[in-house]
C-alpha cells in the first residue's frame, strides 16, 4: 500500500514546488487498485497474497472460461484489498495512531464487476461504493 502517494508515469507524482502529491477518495482506490492488478502474484515478501494473476491471460483467447477465471480473479484481490483495509484502520484505531482513511477512501461494497470484450481487447469494469456513500468505477485492462 503506498500511504496515499500519488503514482504518475510509474514514479511519484511531484508538484512544481518539489513536494509530492497525494491521491485520496476515489482516485486513492483506483490508485491502488490499478497497482494490485498489474503487480504479479506473491512477489511481494511482506503480504504473500498481493497482486494478481491477470498478466497470465495476455494472449489467450477470450473464452468464457477465461472471462470467468478474469472476473474471480479480480474479485479476488478486491477481497483481500479490503481486508487489507481493514486491518489497516483497525490498527490505526487500536494504536490511537491518525487515521490515514477517510470515508471516501474504504470499500464499502462492490455491488458490480463486469468483464467487456472488443475485438481482441478485454476489460474490467467495477463499481463499487465506499463507506462514505461515495460510488467509484474503475476500468482494468482494455486497449
Amino acid at each position: 500500500m503506498l500511504q496515499g502517494l500519488k503514482i504518475s508515469n510509474g514514479d511519484l507524482a511531484v508538484r512544481g514546488d518539489g513536494q509530492i502529491e497525494l491521491v485520496t477518495g476515489g482516485d486513492r482506490i483506483r490508485q491502488d487498485l490499478v497497482c494490485w492488478t498489474l503487480e504479479p502474484y506473491g512477489t511481494d515478501r511482506v503480504h504473500a497474497r498481493f497482486g494478481s494473476t491477470l498478466h497470465t491471460y495476455i494472449g489467450t483467447a477470450a473464452s468464457d472460461a477465461n472471462l470467468s477465471e478474469m472476473r474471480a480473479e479480480v474479485t479476488r484481490v478486491l477481497n483481500n484489498y479490503i481486508a487489507l483495509q481493514g486491518v489497516r484502520v483497525k490498527q490505526a484505531t487500536v494504536y490511537e495512531a491518525m487515521n490515514v482513511w477517510t470515508p471516501d477512501e474504504v470499500i464499502g461494497s462492490v455491488p458490480d464487476i463486469r468483464i467487456r470484450t472488443q475485438d481482441t481487447d478485454v476489460s474490467v469494469m467495477v463499481s463499487l461504493e465506499t463507506i462514505g456513500g461515495r460510488p467509484v468505477s474503475i476500468e482494468l485492462g482494455g486497449g
